[in-house]
C-alpha cells in the first residue's frame, strides 16, 4: 500500500512542477490518508491559477424554450388577456430569462399552425422595448397575427409589428416560428406563403421551422434520409432557421455534415437543434 501511495505522490509532484502549474502565490494542501495496517500521510502542495474571465451577458448560443399560454390560463384560472395573465407570462418570462433562456409563448392554431411570441405586449408598448432590449436575450420571436385569424385586422397588426421592429437594433435576435413539424408539400405552401407575407415588408425577416422528416408526399422515396435533408430545398427562400431534433439523427452524428452540407449560410441559413416546450410550475 505505502509503495502505491509514494508512486502516487511521485507522480503528483511531477505534475504539479510542470510549467504550466508553477506560476501562482495562491497554495493550498491536501492529504493522502494510507489505508491499511501501517497508517501514513502524506501532504501535497497544490498550486492554483485563477483566469480573469467574465462570461457573456448575452449567451453565445442561443437556448430557446416555448410556454404553451392556454396551460398558464387552464393552470392557474387566468383570463386571457387579463391583468393577472400579464403579470403571469411576465413571471415565467423573467424566471427563464435569469437561466439565459430566451423564452417564447405560443398558442396552437389549426393543424400545426403555432401562433409565437416572446413579448404578450404589443411592438409600441414601453414593455416591449424592455423585453427585445435585455441583453440577456439571445433571440426573440415575433407573432404572426394572422396564423390564428387571417382578417385585415390581423394583418395590419402584423405590418405595424413589423414597421417598429425592423428599424429597432435588436432586430437581428428576431425570428418567426409558424408551423411545428409540416408532414406533406400543402403545409410546406402554406410556409412559404406566410412567409412571403412577413418578408414583403421585411425582406431580412428570419423565419425558423422545425421538422423530423421531408414531406410525404414530395417526388423523393417518402421515409428516407435523402426526403429528410432536401427539406431545406423545398422551404428555401421562405425559411432561415432549420431546426431539428437529436432523436431523428439517432446514433448517427455523421449524418450531420449531410444536413448542414444542404444549407446555404451565404443567404443565412442556419441548422438548429431540439426546440423545447415547457410545462409552467411556477405559484402564483
Amino acid at each position: 500500500m505505502l509503495e502505491g501511495l509514494r508512486a502516487i505522490t511521485t507522480g503528483l509532484r511531477r505534475l504539479l512542477q510542470a510549467p504550466l502549474l508553477s506560476a501562482s502565490s495562491e497554495n493550498g494542501s491536501m492529504d493522502m490518508d494510507g489505508d491499511g495496517q501501517e497508517a501514513s500521510t502524506i501532504r501535497v502542495k497544490l498550486s492554483v491559477t485563477v483566469w480573469d474571465f467574465v462570461l457573456p451577458v448575452t449567451p453565445s448560443l442561443p437556448a430557446v424554450f416555448g410556454i404553451s399560454e392556454t396551460v398558464i390560463e387552464d393552470r392557474f384560472g387566468l383570463e386571457h388577456g387579463s391583468e393577472d395573465w400579464y403579470g403571469s407570462l411576465d413571471m415565467h418570462y423573467q424566471w427563464l430569462l435569469q437561466y439565459r433562456i430566451s423564452p417564447y409563448f405560443c398558442r396552437w392554431g389549426d393543424n400545426m399552425r403555432v401562433l409565437t411570441y416572446t413579448c404578450p405586449w404589443p411592438a409600441d408598448h414601453p414593455k416591449s422595448e424592455e423585453y427585445y432590449s435585455d441583453p440577456r436575450l439571445a433571440v426573440y420571436a415575433i407573432p404572426y397575427a394572422p396564423v390564428l385569424s387571417s382578417t385585415d385586422a390581423a394583418k395590419d397588426v402584423l405590418r405595424k409589428e413589423l414597421e417598429i421592429l425592423k428599424r429597432k437594433p435588436h432586430w437581428k435576435k428576431s425570428y418567426f416560428y409558424l408551423w411545428d413539424e409540416p408532414l406533406n408539400l400543402e403545409q410546406y405552401d402554406i410556409i412559404r406563403r406566410m412567409s412571403g407575407e412577413i418578408r414583403a415588408i421585411a425582406p431580412d425577416a428570419r423565419v425558423l421551422t422545425t421538422y423530423y422528416c421531408g414531406p410525404s408526399d414530395a417526388p423523393i422515396a417518402p421515409g428516407t434520409f435523402e426526403a429528410f435533408v432536401k427539406v431545406p430545398s423545398f422551404l428555401r427562400p421562405h425559411t432561415q432557421i432549420y431546426c431539428t431534433s437529436e432523436w431523428v439523427l439517432g446514433n448517427r452524428e455523421d449524418l450531420v455534415k449531410d444536413i448542414t452540407a444542404e444549407l446555404h449560410p451565404e443567404n443565412r441559413e442556419i441548422p438548429n437543434l431540439n426546440m423545447w416546450s415547457i410545462m409552467p410550475w411556477i405559484q402564483k
